[in-house]
């Protein structure tokens, strides 16, 4: 049986997201209506399935992650999407735990994406919370 990883490679194409990355993600985050990502907000570790899906794993000072910027490409199919995503979400699950995170949180707004972090992922839905930020 393969693993989440190996099944979202897609022919071996899951690969760390490098900088030149930024304009295919930011087509498919304006495509699903929202804005640019600017490249100094990206974390150093990210995975990418070209052309289908990304994700993005933001360490902290203590031993906990988040996994965030989950994007897929509108143009792929449903299902490998899901595959992509399955196998990106593992990957950096994977790279949080191999640096020793003890938790890995994320926010969604998708009641599909939650329901997957539950089912695949073994995830605990901890409620509803409300996200803010200051910008400098």
């Amino acid at each position: 049986m393969r693993t989440a990883l190996e099944s979202a490679t897609l022919g071996g194409m899951i690969r760390r997201l490098l900088p030149e990355d930024l304009d295919e993600l930011n087509r498919w985050y304006a495509a699903h209506g929202a804005g640019p990502v600017p490249g100094r907000t990206v974390p150093e570790f990210g995975l990418i399935v070209p052309d289908v899906a990304a994700g993005h794993l933001y360490r902290t000072d203590s031993d906990i992650a988040l996994i965030d910027g989950l994007v897929t490409n509108p143009e792929a199919s449903s299902a490998t999407r899901h595959e992509a995503l399955t196998g990106i979400v593992g990957g950096l699950l994977a790279e949080a735990r191999r640096t020793g995170c003890a938790r890995v949180l994320a926010f969604t707004k998708h009641d599909t994406i939650r329901r997957r972090a539950m089912d695949l992922h073994g995830a605990r839905d901890l409620g509803a919370f409300s996200l803010f930020g200051v910008e400098f």
